[in-house]
């Protein structure tokens, strides 16, 4: 059979069949074989044709389509030895030694190039700068002694860029500045340049401190290569490791500007710049100027606004972020995530009058499930209750909720009605509706979690706690965050009810099943008050009852119990877990100066207490947040760091401390 038909029967096989004419296992792998090596000829063919098409002879042959995989003959057991030899003088600070280890072993192997490396290393760490400009010299002339500049390869050129540049290097050390330049310039004539060089010399003039001159570098390099983005980031980093923040912010809007892709990281940039006064004025004074360019106008807008949100200059940062939104299409996108974002820094008013303007010049998006979530959102947390459960119920009055709003909605509408509209049996009927009409209800475990809260706001505690253990036992026990609160919930009403034993068996399981140990603050507050009650229950069931209290707003029966635990408790972890309890609620009820009392004379009670760090940290919050007396918070604060300096409150103390100076100077 002919190779012709060899190939028909390979490509063609069910026509032979036909025929009846049998293929052999022989026939039919020779068949394979050529018609394999055909379509990879043909390919090959194809593929070079489409790269001379695309490009003339002269630039196919002076880029060679490959690079060899070894650059160098492997390292023989004596040279790695000698290799180990050299790393360790160096990692030991004593480059004297390993120098001339790395020269010897340069002469064995001069195309491997971390022995050249390691050579430029010891030169420079022992000064000896004239050498090593001989040697480097050297090197240079031998290697374009041997081709021209158009005839070097890809990996010949770049080394003959790491000479130029190095030898520069060693004469700007040698105080030799005329020279260095004068050597650097033959850089900029290399044909076809990389990257990499411009890269090396920039290291090379920081080295020098020859940085008044890298803006000149750069320019001629951006022009050499063509790239006008060319260490932008680079430079950008380097000056603002000196404190010319404007400088790094231009570099960064220029690389911005021919590199439009890269917009968000280079935002990222500008904005994790540092915070004193004197860079945010340089910052914010060069994305001003910057406004004026066109192509990056809508960038340097929306970073304008990000900027004054994150020194809390709420009003300019409201500006940018409408003309940001104008530019960018008139959505009102944006201004419903400043809205969003408004809310997550405390500011519900704010938040609501962004809203209100969105509403009037964007009626299409002020009607979003998004919208209205964040209109209660900032109602809600305005105290303005009664409002903020009439716009949760535009989201949750349809009997199928689609969206991840609605679904965010039923849970903070039933909450809101259970905490402070204190209508338990409307909550209870709205989270039952919504489950059985949505089974699939998004959060169905912290809604039956939250079934639970109603029975506890009516004081059913049988009932609410029968709930909590259905939600721990039930098809929610598989999430084990829901399953540890569920726990804990009930293990709370077991301490109201006098059974604590019954509480530490179920904070027991609470914890095994959280391996991770991720429990919530009550959960961890439950479990060291039940450590700390063996020797005085009575004590221990009056705190938690007080807790319960407070959670259901009977602050007066609260404050009563609380007391009656920092009079009679015989057990001091309990005295002083009442006190910081106490203490809390009289600045929940604006007694700001009665919760620092109650704190200082904990402290003078028990100075050797475990929580002592905390009682000054709380009392300095108190007077430095509530009463204004910031001398007094920093007095508190230092108490800290001198008596307490090993407690986990010395760090937020420290760190307050900066806070509060800085903003004094």
């Amino acid at each position: 059979m002919n190779r012709n038909k060899l190939v028909s029967c390979y490509l063609f096989p069910n026509r032979f069949r036909k025929r009846g004419i049998p293929l052999s296992e022989t026939t039919q792998n020779e068949s394979f074989r050529l018609a394999r090596n055909r379509i990879t000829i043909a390919f090959i063919a194809g593929l070079l044709s489409f790269v001379i098409s695309h490009l003339s002879f002269a630039q196919f042959w002076d880029f060679p389509p490959s690079m060899p995989l070894e650059l160098h003959k492997p390292l023989d057991e004596e040279a790695m030895r000698l290799q180990r030899n050299a790393m360790m003088f160096e990692n030991r600070g004593e480059m004297d030694k390993a120098l001339p280890v790395y020269q010897q072993l340069f002469s064995h192997y001069p195309e491997y190039d971390p022995f050249y490396e390691g050579m430029l290393r010891g030169w420079v760490a022992t000064d000896n700068f004239q050498s090593g400009l001989l040697t480097v010299d050297s090197l240079r002339r031998e290697m374009q002694a041997k081709t021209s500049l158009n005839g070097m390869s890809i990996v010949e050129r770049e080394r003959l860029a790491m000479l130029i540049v190095d030898g520069g290097r060693l004469a700007g050390r040698l105080d030799r500045r005329e020279e260095a330049f004068k050597r650097w310039d033959d850089l900029y004539a290399l044909p076809h340049p990389s990257s990499n060089c411009y890269f090396r010399l920039m290291s090379a003039m920081i080295e020098c401190r020859y940085a008044d001159a890298l803006q000149d570098m750069v320019s001629k390099a951006r022009q050499a290569t063509g790239d006008p983005a060319l260490l932008a980031s680079s430079l950008a980093s380097f000056w603002a490791q000196r404190g010319q923040s404007d400088k790094a912010v231009t570099e960064l809007l220029s690389l911005m500007e021919s590199q439009p892709r890269q917009a968000e990281a280079i935002q990222r940039q500008i904005l994790s710049l540092p915070e004193d006064r004197e860079t945010k004025d340089q910052v914010e004074t060069t994305l001003k100027n910057a406004l004026k360019r066109e192509s990056i106008h809508l960038y340097v807008t929306q970073i304008l606004a990000q900027f004054y949100f994150r020194n809390r200059q709420w009003e300019q940062a409201y500006e940018q972020t409408r003309e940001a939104d104008q530019l960018g299409g008139g959505s009102g996108e944006s201004m419903l995530a400043f809205a969003e974002t408004l809310l997550l820094e405390s500011q519900p008013g704010l938040s609501l009058q962004v809203l209100d303007d969105m509403a009037a010049s964007h009626p299409a998006m002020s009607g979003s499930p998004r919208s209205i979530l964040a209109r209660a959102k900032a109602l809600e947390a305005l105290g303005i209750y009664q409002a903020a459960d009439s716009v949760y119920s535009k989201l949750t009055s349809n009997k199928i909720l689609r969206t991840t709003q609605e679904h965010d909605a039923l849970l903070l509408q039933a909450r809101l009605k259970v905490d402070h509209l204190r209508q338990p049996a409307a909550a209870r009927e709205l989270l039952s509706n919504g489950l059985q009409n949505n089974p699939r209800l998004r959060g169905g475990g912290q809604i039956s979690l939250l079934i639970g809260d109603t029975y506890l706001v009516e004081r059913n505690l049988e009932k609410a706690r029968n709930i909590y253990l259905e939600a721990s036992q039930g098809v929610y026990a598989n999430d084990p965050d829901v399953k540890a609160r569920a726990l804990v919930s009930a293990a709370q009403i077991d301490l109201c009810l006098g059974q604590v034993s019954q509480a530490m068996e179920r904070l027991g399981q609470a914890s095994a099943g959280n391996p991770e140990g991720k429990l919530a603050n009550d959960a961890l507050d439950l479990a060291g008050l039940l450590a700390a009650s063996s020797g005085d229950s009575s004590a221990a069931i009056n705190l938690a009852r007080a807790d319960l209290e407070k959670k259901l707003g009977e602050s007066a029966r609260a404050e009563s119990l609380f007391t009656a635990v920092l009079q009679l408790s015989k057990a001091p972890e309990l005295t002083e877990l009442a006190v910081m309890k106490l203490a809390r609620l009289y600045r929940e009820s604006a007694r700001p100066t009665l919760a620092i009392s109650t704190l200082q004379d904990a402290l003078n009670r028990f100075p050797k207490s475990l929580r002592a760090p905390e009682f000054l940290l709380l009392s300095g919050q108190i007077r430095e947040q509530d009463l204004g007396d910031t001398r007094g918070a920093i007095n508190e604060y230092e108490r800290i760091l001198v008596d307490y300096p090993n407690s986990l409150s010395a760090h937020e103390a420290r760190r307050r401390i900066r806070e509060l100076e800085s903003v004094k100077t």
